[in-house]
This record gives C-alpha cells, structure tokens and sequence, in this order.
C-alpha cells in the first residue's frame, strides 16, 4: 500500500464521518496528515543528473554559448579557445578524475598532456597546477557537477565555495558567484565531449625507418574524424596494405603520381589478381570439386 493509500485510509476510516471526533479518530486524522505531507515531500522535483562522462576518460569541453571553443590551459591558465591544431586540442584534453576531496560526486580534471597536473583555481582565477598534496590544493581541484537548463550539457561548482561556478569572461576561464541570469548560465554551460585517444607519432617526419609508425598515426587520425561525425572506425587489411605500399614504393621509384601505374594498371586490379590466386590455392589444397549434374535426368 502506497504512503498516500495510508493517509487515505487514515483520513477516512472505513468510509465514515465524523469519526475524527473521537480521542483515536483525532490521532488517526493527526496520523493520516503526516503520512500526506510525508507522500508529498517524496514526490517533488529532484534536479536532473548532470551529463559527465564516466571516470578516467579523456575528455574536451566546448562551450555552451561559443561553439568551437573548448577549455583548454594556455602558459598554464584556463582559457577558452578554439583548437587549430594537434597541440590544441592536447592542451584541451582532460581526464576525469574522482575528486581529489575524496567526497563523493565530486570529480577533478587532469591534464592529459601534463599528468599529474590539475585544473583548480586560485585567486578566482582558473589554473594548471601540479598536484601538492595539500588538503588546499584538493578542494580548491574539486568540483561538483551540476546540471544545466541546456540538454545534455553540464555544470561545474566550487568543492569549497558553493555558489561559484568556472566560467568564461572574455574568454579566460574564472571561478565566478552565480548571479541567477542566463548569461553566467550559459557562460558556465559546457557540452562534455569524450575524446579519442591521443594518436602516437601523429607528428612523425615520413622516413625509410618511421613508415610503420606513420601509417598507424594516418589510420589513427582517420578514424578519429570518421567517430566524430558518426561513421564507423576504419579496419587495417594487410592485403590492401601490402598493395597500397608497393604502389606507393613504384610511384617514388618510377617518379609519378596516379591512382594508376603509367601502364594503366590500378593497385585495386593486384588485390583481386591476389585474391582469386589465394582462392584458387585453397581449392587445390582440397582437392577437385565435384562435377555440377546439368540438365534433366532421363531413364534408361
């Protein structure tokens, strides 16, 4: 039976009136209204969980009013700016960690290009610091995630000062007291994005002894922009590969560049030479197929 059937029942006894008007219909009444405030206190509006991705993962937060301009640390500082390239979007990259206060539902940012490092403030203003071990440091490195008007996006307040929130203004990042409007709220709004791994060798100069090493960097990048955009993440072939490396080696050696070599052959004409040689080794390998009966079965 539910908490409001309890105060029902309690309110009207059996269906009749005027039973409150006894010493046991009084405390039963008393009874029922206590049990009705307790069903009405239980139903009101809990705040919506706020949308942060799950512990240790690499993630990158973009604005929620300037779309393109994430947080990143710059020299150490909190800023918002759009990342341009590689170094950028390192410099925007965080992994979220458990709080460092240790209470529970907080949660601290580590940089992922500067481990052991964190996002605190300082003076109101938002920083890159190394970790110090000081109980200062873990609550001034621990914030408290909130959610916010805009779907799917989050807020981030102050462990120790309640009430302040990191925003941007003017496009550096500050621990500022929430003043109620929609402007701070937007400016304290961030779309939480959860990034790829950080490709290996993505700046490797191309020689004789780093192609392995590049190619994994080129498939690694590729793939990360096809996620972004919801396409499904590419699989090496070592056929296509093998193929793909020796016509790069005979455009360097013959000192061309087509998808076709200068006799007109395209690299996609060796994979199926290969492909039907490798189907008809495994035919071999089992022996003759048997003969396919045509036509139609006559008797005698």
């Amino acid at each position: 039976m539910s908490t409001t059937q309890i105060a029902h029942q309690n309110l009207h006894p059996g269906g009749r009136s005027g039973h409150a008007t006894t010493p046991r219909g009084r405390l039963r009444l008393a009874l029922g209204l206590l049990a009705l405030l307790a069903a009405l206190l239980l139903c009101q509006s809990q705040p919506a969980a706020a949308q942060v991705q799950a512990h240790d993962q690499a993630t990158s937060f973009e604005s929620s009013n300037f779309p393109g301009r994430y947080i990143r640390h710059r020299n150490y500082l909190g800023e918002l700016l759009p990342l341009t390239n590689n170094w950028d979007r390192n410099d925007a990259t965080f992994i979220v960690r458990r709080g460092l206060n240790g209470v529970s539902g907080s949660v601290s940012f580590e940089s992922a290009n500067f481990p052991g490092q964190f996002l605190r403030h300082q003076g109101f203003r938002i920083k890159l610091a190394p970790r110090d071990g000081t109980e200062y440091f873990k609550w001034d490195a621990s914030f408290v995630p909130r959610a916010s008007h805009h779907a799917s996006q989050s807020r981030f307040e102050s462990a120790n000062f309640p009430g302040h929130f990191i925003r941007h203004q003017n496009f550096s990042l500050w621990l500022a007291k929430d003043d109620g409007s929609q402007w701070f709220h937007n400016d304290s709004s961030w779309r939480d994005l959860r990034v790829a791994p950080h490709c290996a060798n993505a700046d490797t100069a191309v020689t004789s002894s780093t192609t392995a090493a590049v190619e994994a960097a080129i498939t690694c990048l590729t793939n990360q922009e096809r996620v972004a955009r919801g396409v499904a993440p590419l699989a090496v072939n070592a056929t296509l590969t093998g193929t793909a490396r020796t016509h790069s080696q005979d455009m360097v050696r013959r000192r061309y560049f087509s998808h076709t070599t200068p006799e007109g052959v395209a690299p996609c004409s060796a994979c199926s030479t290969r492909a039907t040689a490798t189907r008809t080794a495994a035919r071999t390998s089992r022996g003759p197929a048997p003969r396919r009966r045509t036509g139609s079965c006559r008797s005698g």
